[in-house]
């Protein structure tokens, strides 16, 4: 009855999903954008990420079209996996049929569970594939082969797959079943899911490794903390771990890992597995953000086994408690977009879809200032409103990003560009901003956007400003006549 009645949940959750993909106005993210714009052009790797979301956003809208239902459409498959999986995981770690469930519920209607179910992001298939390959770990002696396999396919959407075998060597000394002899086989075989990114990378100065060097370890990279002590952002990424599984969840899981340590020596093998695996990298997450800026989502594969704990200790009554309160965050998250359409006399700044909303008004806008999709192109500063514009301007036109700001490379910056498909042809330049940050700027963009574009065209003229959501994101726009070929010096920032 237990698992009947999650399959009839995650039912209505998928369903609402698919409304909310299709009719609620909530679009693409830019990021969401991007990996669609790769999905066009498939190939073994990108700049910044693996293939394997470009892989998945291709099957998708090759099913629905390049639609934002299609885009999502494998990512509300995998957000209906996911609770699934744990369901699994807690079954084979010997708890209950009523801890099982309410460990699928807790990851289903959790913000993470809802976030997970909706965006075409990376995020999605690392954790759909570490389920995977805990599943083996519960019980007896694991087939490492099968857990190979499955680290091979999740390192085809991230690379942080790979602490897997870290947290294992961990576990193996509180766990000697762990050991036998098709460890290493099967760890060797994990490496597999490199080989497309190693191959497209071959040829492209191995620009994605270059970008995560950049990323992680970056010297030049500002502290954004405000002590000798404390350079990162610990609290904000203390607070987006509580985010993602809303505050009272947060709190119970707190008490888990406490419980679970205090009892360390009478838990069961399972439960300190789950234990290594979920609240060894958080610790070691959030020791780092100390020291340099984390982003909230770099240990997400954390939280199969953070599920498992909370269950494992948390009441019933307490659960449904933090889940009422996660469902009535999340309900009121997803209205705010429609709310400020509404009129509602809420502030702007508070619309956590901000970069989600208003793209929908993009082609109509450029129709209204005379582009013509068939003769003219678009170009902007940056990738981000690159990606938008290519998915959300008429007829779906590929866009072009030209580095006027000289920021990092991205993938754009090895496809071909202007200066090879539009000398001599009409652009259209587009800068999008969200308030307050336009006002700031606006006077400012309008005196130097004409004189950093003038080296590369004819006549550049500024068409105004037109409206994406409300007064809040405005779009800005210039034609520019007669390409002739120029592009601005090469970055060589990663």
């Amino acid at each position: 009855m237990k698992f009947t009645s999650l399959l009839f949940i995650l039912l209505i959750k998928a369903a609402l999903l698919a409304g909310i993909a299709w009719w609620s106005g909530i679009g693409l993210s830019p990021d969401e954008a991007q990996y669609w714009t790769w999905s066009q052009r498939l190939a073994l790797g990108y700049y910044s990420k693996p293939p394997g979301i470009a892989w998945q956003i291709a099957a998708g809208t090759y099913f629905l079209g390049d639609t934002v239902g299609g885009v999502r459409l494998f990512a509300q498959v995998i957000g209906l996996l996911f609770p699934l999986l744990i369901y699994a995981l807690a079954k084979r770690a010997d708890l209950t049929d009523k801890q099982a469930f309410w460990a699928a519920l807790a990851t289903a209607l959790s913000p993470l569970g809802w976030l997970a179910s909706l965006l075409a992001i990376t995020d999605g298939g690392l954790i759909l594939f570490w389920c995977l390959a805990m599943l083996p770990l519960m019980r007896g002696s694991p087939n490492y082969f099968v857990v190979g396999l499955c680290i091979a396919c999740g390192a085809l959407f991230k690379w942080p797959i790979y602490w897997f075998w870290l947290l294992l060597g961990v576990a193996i000394p509180f766990a000697p079943r762990l050991w036998n002899r098709t460890l290493i086989p099967g760890v060797l075989l994990s490496f597999i899911g490199l080989l497309p990114s190693l191959i497209w990378n071959i040829s492209h100065d191995w620009v994605t490794f270059r970008h995560v060097e950049a990323t992680l370890v970056n010297e030049n990279l500002p502290d954004t903390g405000t002590t000798m002590l404390m350079k990162g952002n610990f609290w904000d990424f203390l607070g987006s771990q509580a985010a993602l599984l809303s505050p009272i969840l947060f709190i119970l899981l707190i008490g888990a890992v406490v419980e679970a340590t205090r009892k360390w020596k009478s838990t069961s093998e399972a439960i300190k597995i789950c234990y290594i695996f979920g609240v060894v990298p958080l610790a070691i997450f959030l020791v780092a953000s100390l020291f340099k800026k984390m982003q909230g989502n770099w240990c997400q594969f954390a939280y199969p086994g953070l599920l498992i704990l909370l269950v494992w200790y948390a009441s019933e009554r307490w659960l449904q408690r933090g889940l009422v309160l996660s469902c009535a965050l999340v309900a009121a998250v997803f209205a705010v977009p429609g709310l400020l359409r509404s009129g509602a006399p809420i502030s702007p700044k508070i619309n956590p879809f901000k970069h989600n909303v208003g793209w929908e008004y993009i082609s109509d806008n450029l129709s209204e200032l005379g582009y013509d999709p068939q003769k003219e192109f678009l170009f902007t500063d940056k990738y981000q409103t690159t990606a938008i514009t290519w998915f959300y301007g008429p007829e779906q036109h590929p866009s072009y990003f030209f580095n006027l700001q000289g920021v990092r490379l991205n993938q754009f910056s090895f496809w071909p560009g202007m200066e090879q498909l539009e000398v001599g042809n009409t652009g259209y330049f587009i800068i999008v901003e969200n308030e307050p940050h336009l006002s700031r700027q606006r006077e400012s963009l309008i005196a130097k956007t004409p004189t950093q574009l003038a080296p590369y065209f004819a006549q550049v003229d500024y068409l105004g400003e037109k409206p994406l959501f409300l007064e809040a994101k405005k779009m800005m726009v210039w034609k520019c006549v007669n390409y002739n070929g120029k592009t601005p010096a090469d970055s060589h920032k990663y």
